[in-house]
């Protein structure tokens, strides 16, 4: 090579050094193992079929053993329950095929070791491993037989029924035991090969609650068809009375009716979220411009037990109103009445992912709307009573009982339940037929600074909109709204005096857009600041094995003070705490993380989670975290590729520097010795 050549090669070199420098984060990440990815690679649930197949197992325990008596027994029972349950559920005729595996598999711990309680929740004993999943993953590998194919309803090789029975009191039958397993559905941290096909999640529950209990086996099976769970979740951290939609649906309270032998048939919500639409959408829309009242359609409605419909009416991009008659026949025999039950679905609440779907009453999921008008179900006064169910004569909507969205707009429209000699109708009415334009406001109310106003957006328009009218507040204050146009759709509404830091106000009233009118009841709390989570995301580096401190500063709109509860969730709350609540005091504040690895943590481990700040009024905030683990200890170069690239370069750029002026000096060398030797030794110079 070349002179030339050389020094290309150095350059070279040097300018890759250098990139190597510039782009050393995108280099890491190259190198970077991801063992806690963000998304999960789970097959879906699925949903209900029309023909079941379910793999049973029974597991007994040395304190309580079981005989082959008990194993026909469970069959039977489960299969004849089973089938009826989800048949009248449907209002179709579901076959269920029930296979209880051929042994009775003896656990190898005593039943302490699977549902000892300890300060992570129950069935987590003294560590962060869910104690009944070893159990679980036990019966799997003890599993010996040819084909599991007809348990794979979808074909994608996944297990897709796994029921396990044990042969012990569940926690829940109220043994006054904290070293029980509570019944559940969940899912195996890694997917367990079993020949060609993998077993992700399972169902755990007592064969002991007999057909008293069958509810609860029921209740924990409706999991695996995808069903949530309608009550504030025992892990949730909710201590309130709430039971959510209580004894109206399986899925709550609902299961133990009847001591659990006749469990609540699934309500429409429930039904959609295994795989079964509304078996009837009744679209409330007229033509625009249509002169007031307008009479909409009239549906007849019968009983679920029955086959009876599942309705559903859409009010707002997430919300439903659905309508169903409930009857004491057949799984429904231990409601508290008769009627028509109306609720309210919002998926703009909850969360879906975490079954944590109807833990909070001040933004449910989903809420009985109550003919009585009490709206003690709502406050936990009780989970359910026959004033709750709709008779004949009776009116919801924007009149009768009143539905409002979660904006606090009144629906355009009313039912009346009508009874024509014994059939069941229900008669859809609008007193001014639909509005021209929609309005938004802020979901579940809002949260203001002292100096803000008030928010009124008409969405879906390109129109210059005129809006006027006042809301009044239940402090005194009023919000009002001049009639003017606004091109880019807000109109915003003055307050007639400030709010009271740390208060929370209900304003109502009539609010006109052009020839619309718009009744609100919304809620508007005073804050002296508010989180921007966007500026507080968490993006830093633990230590495998020892514990770390990691500092957030608060930073949020507003230099008011006020206090925020702290929850964390996501494999991040196994390693990390916090204080509960965080106080912000003129605008300052910070959250402290102390994160202790317990023997989790793995050298380049991604731990992702959420840091959740909740105000007083109820409203949330979200801080993403993303950490990752490294040693102290570690050399420089070990994780940091683009160092040992640069160096690389550098070696070479070196080698290629030397080659190139290293052979321009041994030449003059060469000729400095030449000259010599021709003066001193040639033959007769000394001569």
């Amino acid at each position: 090579m070349g002179k030339r050549g050389h020094a290309i090669g150095m350059v070279l070199c040097i300018v890759m050094a250098i990139a190597s420098q510039i782009y050393s984060e995108q280099i890491n990440d190259l190198f970077q193992i991801d063992v806690k990815g963000s998304e999960s690679t789970a097959a879906p649930l699925v949903g209900l079929q029309q023909n079941e197949s379910w793999l049973v197992v029974l597991v007994d325990f040395d304190s309580n053993p079981l005989n082959q008596n008990a194993k026909d027994t469970i069959e039977d029972e489960l299969q004849l329950y089973s089938e009826d349950y989800l048949t009248q559920a449907v209002g179709n005729s579901v076959e269920l095929s029930i296979e209880i595996y051929n042994d009775i598999l003896r656990a190898p711990k005593p039943l302490s070791a699977y549902g000892e309680d300890g300060a992570n929740g129950r069935d987590y004993g003294g560590g962060t491993d869910f104690l009944p999943a070893q159990l679980a993953e036990f019966v799997v590998t003890s599993l010996e037989q040819e084909s599991f194919e007809q348990y794979d309803l979808n074909d994608d090789r996944v297990i897709d029924r796994f029921l396990i029975l044990h042969s012990t009191l569940a926690q829940e039958q109220g043994s006054g035991s904290s070293n029980r397993i509570w019944s559940h559905f969940t899912s195996f941290s890694e997917p367990l090969d079993k020949g060609e096909y993998s077993f992700e999640h399972y169902t755990m529950s007592s064969m002991r609650h007999g057909e008293n209990g069958f509810g609860t086996i029921l209740h924990e099976m409706m999991h695996q068809f995808g069903a949530f769970d309608l009550y504030p979740v025992h892990d949730s951290g909710y201590s309130g009375s709430w039971k959510g939609i209580g004894v109206w649906d399986i899925m709550a309270s609902g299961n133990w009716n009847g001591g659990g032998d006749t469990p609540a048939l699934p309500t429409g919500p429930t039904m959609a979220a295994i795989g079964h639409a509304a078996t009837r959408d009744v679209n409330l829309q007229w033509p625009s411009g249509s002169p007031g009242p307008c009479i909409g359609p009239t549906v007849s409605i019968d009983s679920r037990t029955l086959g009876g419909d599942r309705i559903r009416i859409q009010i707002s991009e997430d919300e439903f109103v659905w309508i169903e008659k409930r009857t004491q026949q057949g799984y429904d025999q231990s409601l508290p009445g008769e009627g028509v039950l109306v609720l309210l679905e919002d998926w703009a609440a909850g969360d879906s992912a975490h079954n944590a779907m109807n833990i909070d009453q001040r933004r449910p999921y989903l809420k009985a709307i109550e003919a009585d008008g009490n709206q003690e179900q709502l406050k936990g006064i009780n989970d359910g009573v026959a004033g709750d169910l709709f008779q004949p004569g009776d009116e919801f909507g924007e009149r009768g009982i009143l539905i409002r969205d979660h904006d606090g707009v009144l629906v355009p429209w009313h039912a009346r339940i009508v009874d024509n000699d014994g059939q069941w109708d229900v008669e859809f009415h609008s007193l001014n037929c639909s509005p021209t334009y929609d309005i938004d406001l802020k979901n579940f109310g809002s949260s203001l600074l002292q100096d803000e106003q008030f928010v009124l957006e008409i969405i879906n328009s390109e129109d210059e909109i005129q809006c006027w009218g006042s809301l009044n507040g239940t402090d005194g204050r009023t919000i009002e709204f001049s009639n003017n146009s606004n091109s880019n759709s807000l109109h915003f509404g003055t307050f007639s005096s400030q709010g009271m830091l740390d208060s929370t106000a209900t304003f109502s009233g009539l609010i006109h857009c052009q020839n619309d009118m718009f009744d609100i009841k919304t809620t508007i709390s005073t804050l002296g600041t508010i989180p921007n989570t966007n500026e507080m995301e968490l993006v830093d580096t633990i230590n495998v094995d020892k514990p770390t401190i990691l500092i957030i500063p608060y930073i949020g709109e507003g230099v008011g003070s006020g206090e925020f509860t702290i929850e964390i969730a996501g494999p991040l709350s196994r390693v990390a705490t916090a204080n509960p609540s965080v106080r912000v005091d003129n605008g300052n504040g910070s959250i402290t993380l102390e994160i202790e690895p317990q023997g989790l943590l793995q050298e380049n481990m991604y731990v992702l989670g959420t840091i959740h700040l909740e105000a007083f009024n109820g409203e949330h905030w979200t801080i993403d975290v993303e950490l990752k683990a490294t040693s102290e200890d570690d050399l420089f170069l070990i994780g940091n590729q683009s160092f040992v690239f640069s160096t690389f370069f550098i070696v070479f750029a070196a080698w290629f520097a030397t080659s190139l002026f290293g052979k321009k000096k041994k030449a003059e060398i060469d000729v400095e010795q030449q000259v010599y030797s021709d003066e001193e030794f040639l033959p007769g110079n000394h001569l």
